[in-house]
């Protein structure tokens, strides 16, 4: 059986507003964040599973019963469905105290596993959104990957993954992320001294013609509308320069009657601030396997998603694709 995807939620705070000093015990104290309900809705349209994952130690305080804690959750599984017309497919949550030391309860990951064992879900393409360290360190011990809420920084919380000021802030990274790894990502080669990076940005768009390699032209056919495409000169120069994107995918290429031809439409998006050469490429261990080296004769490769924005942090250059993707 294919493992799922899924998407843990910490509850009070990130689905509800929390109660300061005290406990949501009852439907009427619940209360949804109002950025909760377009990012459930977001996550929900990427196909995860979603799960409550929640510490409730009013219960072991003797504060709430579990009953009360049910039925706070009834309310809530309720009130989404009207909202969202879907609700949790699971909550989890735990009600030991924290002198209990229980393996269930954040920091520790107990409940996360559950979920993984009963509902088949691969922790490896998961993410667990909180806001306060114990999530992360519960998160990270599932091996998910990790978004802290609210103000902390990077050196408090080394392990967080991502650390955002509020909700509507994980909603954008959420999308950016999703953006990126829905999206293919390309290299192609020219040279310059017969079609240079400033020629296709003085022409604004060109199609790429050519190509004479199968493994090349079927390349091509897999490009789609909107995948980024690097930009490098061969032979001269021996660097990748500029950024492009695909905006016609492949069709008949008009320089030549042989139907086993094609090109793709490209518009130039930016120069690199800094260009990254081969021999830095190749100095790099997180780029051993980049395409370029591996495939070396191909005018055409598919770079992976990593691979790429190792390269664009190499050009010093990501903020300018974020700012171009918003």
């Amino acid at each position: 059986m294919m493992k799922r995807k899924a998407f843990f939620f910490d509850r009070d705070g990130i689905v509800n507003r929390r109660i300061l000093g005290g406990y949501v015990t009852t439907p009427e104290e619940f209360e949804f964040l109002p950025d909760f309900i377009p990012l459930f809705q977001l996550v929900q349209a990427q196909g995860y599973f979603t799960a409550v994952i929640t510490n409730q130690q009013g219960i072991g305080k003797g504060l709430m019963t579990e009953e009360d804690l049910s039925e706070v959750h009834k309310c809530m599984q309720m009130n989404l469905l009207k909202l969202t017309k879907k609700s949790f497919d699971a909550i989890y949550y735990c009600g030991d105290l924290h002198q209990a030391m229980s393996y269930r309860r954040k920091p520790n990951p107990g409940m996360i596993f559950e979920a993984i064992a009963e509902h088949s879900l691969d922790p490896g393409t998961s993410f667990m959104l909180g806001d306060s360290i114990s999530d992360v360190q519960a998160g990270k011990s599932a091996r998910c990957t990790t978004i802290l809420v609210g103000e902390f920084t990077k050196s408090e919380v080394p392990e967080a993954d991502y650390i955002v000021a509020t909700l509507a802030e994980c909603i954008t990274l959420l999308e950016t992320y999703w953006q990126k790894q829905n999206m293919n990502y390309w290299l192609v080669k020219s040279e310059p001294t017969a079609y240079s990076w400033d020629q296709f940005v003085q022409d604004g768009s060109a199609y790429w013609s050519g190509v004479r390699n199968y493994q090349a032209r079927n390349n091509m056919k897999l490009m789609k509308v909107g995948d980024l495409v690097y930009y490098y000169h061969s032979n001269v120069g021996l660097e990748i320069v500029g950024v492009a994107q695909v905006v016609k995918e492949y069709y008949q290429d008009p320089t030549t009657e042989d139907t086993n031809w094609v090109v793709v439409d490209l518009k130039p998006m930016f120069r690199l601030q800094k260009p990254v050469t081969l021999r830095e490429i190749k100095a790099n261990e997180d780029l051993k396997n980049i395409n370029l080296l591996r495939q070396g004769r191909l005018s055409v490769v598919q770079i992976a998603t990593d691979e790429f924005f190792k390269v664009l942090d190499m050009a010093e250059s990501t903020d300018i694709l974020q700012n171009l993707l918003k």
